[in-house]
């Protein structure tokens, strides 16, 4: 069974196992895959590690550091030779993905390179994702943004979408001669995520500095320009994608279907 430790004993577990600094992802997976916290009733457990995980480093109590941005260590409070300098930036906030990100637009989730064939674009149609494994998922199909089309490892469209997600795509998917061009989508939503698993509106302050951040995020996530050493300014989580389970229904009665023709 599945623990439901204290965040905070969770994480000084992990890093204090760890051979050196991990980041908020590495932490947040290594949690779940040592069973250290149930994450099914979690839409975001992510987001809410990086919370506490910012939360003990400024404390100074804690033998949690963080050495820059999203990555931390642990040091031993007992240890009286240990000399560590904390990044210049210990003292700022770096949870900007909970309270100040929704109130600022963003590209706050995306997914990369998400398979076609793992949606049911049918009646009823989501386009489910999770943050990490073992968390609940979440359905992205009411997401609105960009969001492009591959076919293997070629760029074949680029898009928005102000309605939904679900519909730009059902539409490239239902027109005829469309359809095959593509087997794969990535998306980048404005709707910021909420720790239930539901999206907000997108906020309406929108500045032309906004759309240029914005912009140069999509690029630098999308093409992965080898000279740019880092992400862009106002990217936000990314998600992995979920296999609707309704495929799997669909995939068992077409195979009864072809075995009882083959018979008969």
């Amino acid at each position: 069974m599945i623990s439901q430790i204290p965040w905070r004993d969770a994480i000084i577990t992990v890093l204090q196992e760890a051979e050196g600094p991990l980041n908020t992802s590495q932490i947040t997976a290594l949690i779940e895959a040592l069973e250290l916290r149930d994450f099914s009733n979690s839409a975001t457990p992510e987001r809410t590690a990086n919370r506490e995980l910012n939360r003990m480093a400024r404390d100074g109590k804690t033998p949690v550091v963080r050495i820059e941005s999203g990555i931390f260590l642990y040091v031993d409070p007992n240890d009286p030779d240990l000399e560590f300098q904390k990044s210049d930036d210990s003292d700022q906030v770096d949870d900007q993905s909970s309270e100040d990100s929704n109130s600022r637009i963003q590209v706050s989730a995306f997914g990369l390179f998400w398979e076609k064939n793992n949606v049911n674009w049918g009646k009823g149609c989501k386009i489910l994702g999770r943050q990490v494994r073992g968390a609940a998922p979440i359905d992205f199909s009411e997401q609105q943004g960009i969001y492009i089309l591959h076919k293997g490892n070629s760029t074949v469209y680029v898009g928005r979408t102000t309605d939904t997600l679900r519909s730009r795509l059902r539409e490239h998917t239902a027109t005829p001669g469309k359809g095959f061009r593509w087997d794969r989508f990535s998306w980048f939503g404005l709707r910021p995520v909420n720790e239930d698993g539901t999206l907000e509106d997108i906020p309406d302050n929108v500045t032309t500095s906004d759309l240029i951040v914005i912009l140069e995020s999509v690029l630098i996530e999308a093409l992965e320009p080898p000279v740019n050493g880092r992400r862009g300014d106002r990217i936000g989580e990314l998600y992995e994608q979920v296999t609707d389970p309704t495929i799997h229904t669909q995939n068992a009665i077409r195979m009864v279907r072809d075995l009882a023709q083959a018979i008969s």
